[in-house]
């Protein structure tokens, strides 16, 4: 699962606090041709993180999160303390702000006994995880290294 160009710029600008309705991608080699539709009430600052934003976002796609073969089933409370206390939090924001990929993740997360990380279905939801930018790929790579090394 890759992500586009306008779901990146839309989590960086709300990453930097800018507030915004919506944001769309013309050419996404040229940054003249994106929009950012802002919220009510934003300020002049807020145009002008955004316009820094909007410069600096790095267009390359995001490396896919690598699939490993785990050494046997993972328990939830050992992924969970690879986790910081941030990016739990923005995870679990993100599933609040009403993304339904992260509300989906976050449900299956509580629902499943443990967890399989050569899954299908959970490297996709990983990989969406990554994609959002609650983890980056490093993280994500460093988590599940972490998970499949031997004791």
């Amino acid at each position: 699962m890759r992500t586009d160009l306008a779901t990146r710029l839309d989590l960086a600008l709300r990453a930097a606090g800018v507030p915004i309705d919506n944001v769309s991608i013309g050419d996404s080699a040229d940054r003249r041709t994106w929009r950012i539709d802002f919220a009510r009430g934003a300020t002049e600052q807020d145009r002008l993180t955004a316009a820094i934003v909007v410069a600096t976002l790095d267009i390359a796609e995001p490396p896919p999160v690598p699939v490993v073969r785990p050494r046997l089933p993972v328990r939830k409370v050992d992924f969970l303390r690879l986790l910081t206390a941030t990016e739990y939090a923005t995870f679990l924001r993100a599933g609040d702000a009403g993304d339904d990929t992260l509300l989906f993740a976050h449900a299956l997360f509580q629902a499943a006994p443990e967890l399989h990380l050569d899954d299908p279905l959970f490297v996709s939801l990983l990989q969406a995880v990554v994609d959002k930018g609650v983890l980056t790929p490093e993280r994500a790579a460093a988590i599940l290294a972490a998970l499949t090394t031997p004791a």
